[in-house]
């Protein structure tokens, strides 16, 4: 049985707010030509989209697992329920 894990999906913020401060503050102190500057915010962007794609796939797993726990903890919720019914109608 898969355990959902609260710390990495509160991680996933901060990693990504610190990139985004530090990409502003590079092209801020940094400054370059504009092709270079272009080839740079290029890059750059793919990266950040990179990090987004795989941060949903991440969260969507972590959503996958939950249900599939959530499921578990249902099934086992309704086998008891059952037993007990059953008992209550032996009593």
């Amino acid at each position: 049985m898969s355990k959902y894990n609260e710390s990495e999906r509160s991680s996933i913020i901060p990693v990504l707010a610190g990139f985004f401060l530090g990409a502003g503050l590079a092209l801020l102190f940094a400054p370059k030509s504009g092709p270079q500057l272009r080839r740079d915010l290029n890059r750059r962007a793919q990266n950040a989209r990179e990090t987004v794609e795989e941060t949903v796939d991440k969260v969507k797993e972590q959503g996958q697992e939950a249900i599939d726990v959530a499921g578990e903890v249902m099934e086992e919720a309704k086998s008891a329920f059952e037993a007990g019914r059953d008992q209550a109608r032996r009593s």
